[in-house]
């Protein structure tokens, strides 16, 4: 048996597996799961905003407590 079916964690879901079946590099889809993880209401006040297509704003916003991210579309 190959060396490498033997070693490492044996682990073929999450990220690494969308990734592969994608065709995405890791950090592209570490960037998805962290916009996707942005409550409902901020994704709307983006939409509103016109901003539901700018990934470096989304991720500014990501990175604010769920219960403040829809008032950073606010000013």
């Amino acid at each position: 048996m190959p060396r490498f079916l033997i070693c490492g964690r044996g682990r073929e879901g999450g990220v690494r597996a969308a990734t592969r079946e994608l065709g995405i590099e890791r950090t592209e889809a570490r960037r998805a799961l962290k916009i996707d993880g942005i409550a409902p209401a901020a994704k709307e006040a983006a939409r509103a905003a016109g901003l539901e297509n700018n990934q470096s704003a989304l991720l500014k916003v990501a990175q604010a407590e769920p219960e403040r991210q829809a008032f950073a579309f606010c000013t």
